[in-house]
């Protein structure tokens, strides 16, 4: 991350005390700062909304929409999605076999789109959220978890009644734009689909752009807790 001066600020909004320890590595930079990218992360919990659906495109969740002249190379996606319990019984670990399931629980079909300056039809257009992440079939057990250079899922409930943790990494596959970038996933759930039953999308997504732009955004802390109500 080029740099002409830094600080580094960490805040503890909880009630338990932490020691951290931490090492910085620093090298000269032999060129003009100014004319390099700077990295930000951005995120949020479905504050992009109002711009897909203004386009007709109510499916689509945008998780990042910047304008300026930049490079995507990450996102991290948390699911909360969760479930009452079915009166019928499953037949299988994932509430059913094939069509057969008791209750349409996956969330993760819903295609990415990316549009770079201001395209009208995006230049990627995915197969499914599982797979631009990495993981056809929900990595279903006995490989719940994983982890490579380019995805991985830290973290998901066994039977993916819960939370679900997921990060697309592009390193390889870095997208460029210079005037505006804008990426999606559809999210086919409603944040509420039914008595007790709930999908919940919040995103970090990373990138390096133009010193003039930022989009990096702290959030204030009641907007990060008590936001998953009790089913």
């Amino acid at each position: 991350m080029p740099f002409n001066q830094a600080q580094i600020e960490l805040k503890n909004e909880g009630e338990k005390t932490y020691t951290l320890d931490f090492q910085l590595y620093h090298v000269p930079l032999y060129q003009d700062p100014n004319q390099l990218l700077r990295f930000h992360a951005k995120w949020h919990r479905d504050a992009l909304l109002e711009s897909s659906q203004q386009n007709g495109r109510d499916i689509d969740w945008p998780f990042l929409i910047i304008g300026g002249e930049g490079r995507f190379c990450e996102m991290h996606l948390h699911v909360w999605n969760c479930w009452k319990e079915p009166d019928q019984p499953a037949e299988s670990w994932w509430y059913g076999a094939w069509g057969e399931k008791n209750i349409d629980w996956w969330w993760g079909e819903g295609d990415e789109k990316i549009f770079v300056d201001g395209e009208k039809f995006p230049f990627t257009f995915g197969t499914g959220s599982e797979d631009y992440i990495g993981y056809a079939w929900s990595a279903e057990p006995p490989f719940p978890t994983f982890d490579s250079a380019f995805a991985c899922q830290p973290y998901v409930a066994f039977d993916g009644d819960g939370h679900t943790s997921v990060n697309r990494f592009h390193i390889c596959d870095n997208v460029p734009f210079t005037m505006s970038f804008e990426g999606v996933l559809e999210e086919y759930k409603d944040n509420r689909w039914g008595e007790g039953n709930y999908c919940l999308y919040d995103t970090i997504s990373y990138g390096t752009i133009k010193p003039d732009k930022k989009i990096l955004i702290t959030p204030f802390l009641e907007e990060r807790i008590g936001y998953y109500p009790n089913p």
